[in-house]
């Protein structure tokens, strides 16, 4: 069992997103098991995208102007730049895969804490993880809006609350993902793939099934909303309840340190799964899965999972995995006016432009740095 198990770990270290980890390991059960996931995303339609999206994706620019030539000048030869050749995606996988993540407090419908695009390039053999806040403000789809009756715009985290089973009497498990793919794509311009949702519990149990997970505190943080949310500076080691409440701690930060808590968390579990001892453990981990998969909802296949895992194998954690921070200078904290179903009320939201648009397509691009701890 632990022999045949192996890839898979190797694919969640490669791969490099801790969080993904779950759906990673529960390949290995999904090879001889029908996947129970939910709805599939669809393929990208050909609508074009708005026009502040294209706006912000892209500054046209106009061609210089032509100098006319001297009469007495013999003509130019025009010199034709040698093309770059575009790098042959590894694995016969696409060029590139787009798999969104959301999170759920404790379940895989509820609001989305966590929302974040994985870019896997096959071409470069590169994973990069950009975070889409979840106070955005943005809007819903039109069909959305007049099929269900609810309001628009709201904030991005309950988009997956809105699309599930929970708010939306038509909607299938992983509604909620492929409604909040439909927003990312949408207010952003950002196509995804696949999806994957969990809830906490699924971040907390797994934490506890690789041993706890050792982190950097820079300071001390105590949450005096959240019992037992109190965390000393310097090294420690993290049980599952504990990590899960280290990454939910906001009070002190706001959303987007919040999310660079969230990254201490990953980055600590990819660690972790580098560790040689994780391959005895493999039987276990896969076992908790294989009973709590109902806390995980995804449309990846298992010849998707097989593509991660080539590439995977391929990958140094340290140097192809790449985690984004939202540079804080791109939104504004204000109040404003949003819908949670059929209400309206007055909520602090995060407002973004066109620039926070081009900053989230140079990241997944791979084209601008992280700015992490910034």
């Amino acid at each position: 069992m632990a022999t045949r198990s192996q890839p898979w770990l190797w694919a969640v270290l490669g791969i490099g997103l801790g969080l993904t980890a779950v759906v990673l390991l529960l390949g290995w059960y999904w090879w001889t098991t029908p996947i129970t996931g939910g709805a599939r995303l669809q393929p990208a339609t050909a609508t074009a995208p708005t026009t502040a999206v294209l706006a912000a994706a892209s500054t046209p620019t106009q061609p210089p102007p032509t100098a006319e030539p001297s009469p007495t000048a013999a003509p130019a030869t025009p010199v034709q730049p040698t093309p770059t050749p575009s790098p042959t995606p590894l694995c016969g996988g696409p060029a590139r895969m787009n798999i969104l993540f959301v999170g759920g407090r404790f379940d895989p419908q509820e609001n989305g804490d966590v929302v974040r695009v994985i870019a896997v390039d096959f071409a470069q053999k590169q994973v990069r993880i950009v975070p889409f806040p979840r106070d955005l403000i943005v809007q819903l789809p039109q069909d959305f809006v007049e099929r269900t009756g609810y309001g628009s715009p709201v904030k991005l985290a309950s988009v997956n609350l809105l699309g599930g089973t929970y708010m939306d009497a038509q909607a299938e498990r992983g509604d909620g993902a492929i409604l909040t793919a439909r927003v990312l794509e949408l207010n952003f311009g950002v196509h995804s793939d696949r999806y994957i949702a969990v809830g906490g519990r699924v971040i907390d149990n797994f934490v506890d099934a690789i041993g706890g997970i050792s982190v950097y505190i820079p300071t001390e943080i105590n949450d005096p909303s959240q019992t037992g949310a109190h965390f000393k500076p310097g090294f420690q080691v993290l049980n599952g309840h504990d990590a899960l409440l280290f990454t939910r701690i906001r009070y002190d930060v706001g959303d987007l340190g919040r999310i660079e808590r969230q990254t201490i968390v990953a980055k600590a579990i990819l660690k972790k799964l580098a560790h040689p001892s994780m391959i005895d453990r493999a039987p276990e981990i896969i076992d908790y899965f294989i009973r709590v998969r109902y806390d995980l909802i995804t449309d990846l296949t298992p010849e998707d999972l097989n593509l991660l895992y080539c590439l995977g194998k391929m990958m140094d954690p340290d140097t192809d995995v790449i985690f984004y921070s939202v540079p804080k200078e791109l939104l504004k904290l204000t109040v404003a006016p949003i819908y949670v179903g059929p209400y309206q009320f007055n909520a602090s939201v995060l407002q973004w432009d066109e620039r926070f648009v081009q900053w989230v397509h140079l990241a997944l691009d791979g084209k601008v740095p992280p700015k992490m701890g910034e």
